[in-house]
């Protein structure tokens, strides 16, 4: 899937600020749970903005 292209409204991408090449072995466990703590923000911001209907997406 080209990642270009392919887009759904309220898709985001969350990475940590500095470069990592494995998120669970790189981060120390307080970057790592700060990181989570974001993404569960960013997740119930996405939420709010888009709501979901049963028929926003299909599964493959």
């Amino acid at each position: 899937m080209d990642q270009r292209t392919y887009t759904l409204p309220g898709k985001v991408l969350v990475a940590p600020k500095r470069h990592v090449e494995h998120v669970i072995r790189d981060l120390s466990e307080t970057e790592y749970l700060r990181l989570m703590r974001f993404v569960r923000r960013v997740a119930r911001a996405v939420e709010a903005a888009f709501p979901m209907t049963s028929n926003s997406f299909t599964r493959s």
